[in-house]
């Protein structure tokens, strides 16, 4: 049994938890695997095992947005500049097989792999949107016809602080136009089955990494 794992029906975990175990569990040794390959070919890239929560990376689908537990990838980081990919399972397991496939030309001695196309190596990929982090905001206040105007942490995936946002959040109406304190209830089941409209203005967004300050690209999601 690994260490820090749970198995079997005394462990408790929910069905979704459990396959998840198992994957991390199954990809654990490629990952060292891949590791080893990418120092003996000199890509100067080191592969991890990581857990992403589901709020911070839902999935789409023909019944709309999903929320995992968790999701297991594999974070694949460039040793020379810092910059960083999140691979899907099924992503990595299938490069996985380019990477062997490049070791044995390497063991057998092909000098075509010092002039391989980029597109064609198993351990490059082209510059794509990183996740920096995700903020939750608690809308309770809202119940209230109060709007809400506090600063937000952002944390990544490991729950480090990677910033924060100031963000507003008010009540409106239709058009947009924000209510005034006479919307203000002090029971909220006075809202209950009524149209409810609310604005979301971000003022500002400071980020720690000033790699990440260059473009950022924010996405608002509502979970009730």
């Amino acid at each position: 049994q690994a260490k820090g794992f749970q198995t079997g029906a005394d462990g408790q975990l929910s069905k979704e938890q459990q396959l998840a175990q198992e994957q991390v569990l199954e990809l654990l040794p490629m990952v060292s695997e891949s590791n080893a390959v990418s120092e003996e070919l000199n890509k100067h890239k080191s592969f991890e095992v990581i857990l992403i929560s589901g709020a911070a990376n839902p999935t789409e689908g023909s019944k709309g947005t999903k929320y995992h537990s968790y999701r297991v990838m594999v974070k694949m980081k460039n040793l020379l500049n810092g910059n960083t990919w999140l691979w899907e399972r099924g992503k990595f397991m299938n490069r996985r097989y380019l990477m062997q496939d490049m070791y044995q030309r390497h063991l057998d001695g092909d000098e075509t792999l010092k002039d391989m196309p980029e597109d064609q190596d198993a351990f490059w990929d082209p510059p794509c949107e990183v996740l920096i982090g995700t903020s939750s905001a608690f809308l309770q206040a809202l119940g209230y016809g109060i709007d809400m105007d506090d600063p937000i942490l952002i944390t990544d995936y490991k729950g480090e602080d990677q910033g924060q946002m100031f963000v507003n959040i008010s009540p409106c109406d239709e058009t947009g136009k924000c209510m005034g304190e006479e919307y203000f209830v002090e029971d909220s089941s006075e809202l209950l089955g009524k149209p409810y409209h609310y604005k979301v203005t971000m003022k500002s967004c400071e980020i720690r990494d000033s790699r990440f300050n260059v473009w950022q690209f924010h996405q608002v999601q509502d979970r009730w």
